[in-house]
């Protein structure tokens, strides 16, 4: 029974950017790597750190809006995080 590597409980997931959030971040999307077992909550506050915490996200995971962040991603997870939009 081997062990696995470091390497082998990484796991690389794509966040899709849209509206405003999209602009302040200047991308539409990223890679980014984390640990196997990750939830999406540490992922939603990776990206609010970068923001300075100026967004509200909305936030869906294969195109069905969530608002429990303790949901855990897979490499297959499509991530979507948006700004509201606002105005009148």
């Amino acid at each position: 029974m081997g062990t696995r590597s470091y390497r082998e409980s990484i796991m690389r997931v794509t966040v899709n950017f849209a509206g405003q959030l999209a602009n302040e971040l200047g991308m539409s999307s990223k890679a980014i790597e984390v640990e196997q077992g990750t939830t999406l909550k540490h992922i939603v506050e990776d990206i609010d750190k970068h923001t300075g915490g100026r967004y509200y996200f909305l936030v869906a995971v294969d195109n069905k809006q969530v608002t429990d962040y303790n949901v855990l991603v897979t490499e297959d997870s499509e991530i979507m995080l948006l700004s509201p939009m606002s105005g009148g």
